[in-house]
């Protein structure tokens, strides 16, 4: 293992339960097949917010947390969303394409250092070029609506009912993604302020509400 030393760059450390420092650190670079990557954006995913709060059984402190993140490969102009994560490439799941479910994979914001940093070591096969003009601070969503479309993928279609449970983030570009397919969306959440959050959305893309009293 090599190692940069990057004296300006600051980092976001979770340290312990509710405890994150900023410290400014080194980024290492491992063989020729990590980059160091300078991150333009980064998500607060809830499982960061969760591992702030209550840690995780196989989370080792400290950590860099952060896994929705974009930006540059240091010294190019090309802006990159980055798949947060390390697969082996030899077990059988990573054999037949389904690397998320691999044996030994390793997360970045998990189980190496993510992207709570102005600077990160990322796998170059990690990396996915973006080609469209599209806002760097939106491309933090690649993450979760990737989790989104793989949810709905072969299985929605147009003209199909789907109710959504849940108004949070996720329900909401859940939501997205169905309309999407033109399918007719209902939303359901028992928490009326988190239904209220999203009356603009619903309008715009015509997502209708679910109540399970009348349902009955």
């Amino acid at each position: 293992m090599a190692e940069i030393i990057c004296s300006k760059n600051k980092a976001l450390k979770l340290k312990g339960i509710k405890k994150l420092e900023l410290e400014y650190g080194y980024v290492p670079i491992v063989d020729n097949n990590w980059v160091l990557f300078k991150v333009l954006y980064c998500g607060i995913c809830r499982t960061d917010a969760k591992m702030w709060e209550l840690g995780h059984r196989d989370l080792i402190l400290p950590r860099v947390l952060g896994h929705e993140f974009c930006g540059k490969v240091e010294g190019e102009e090309k802006v990159f969303i980055v798949w947060p994560a390390k697969a082996c490439g030899q077990c059988e799941f990573c054999k037949v394409g389904k690397e998320n479910l691999c044996e030994d994979i390793k997360v970045l914001g998990f189980h190496l250092d993510g992207g709570f940093s102005e600077f990160v070591s990322v796998p170059k096969n990690s990396l996915i070029l973006v080609e469209r003009d599209i806002p760097a601070h939106l491309l933090t969503f690649a993450e979760p609506i990737g989790c989104c479309l793989n949810c709905i993928d072969g299985k929605i279609k147009e003209g199909d009912d789907v109710l959504i449970l849940g108004a949070g983030i996720m329900g909401n570009l859940l939501s997205i993604c169905c309309k999407e397919r033109d399918a007719n969306v209902y939303l359901f959440d028992p928490d009326n302020d988190r239904l209220r959050k999203t009356n603009s959305l619903r309008e715009e893309l015509n997502i209708g509400l679910f109540d399970p009293e009348k349902e009955s």
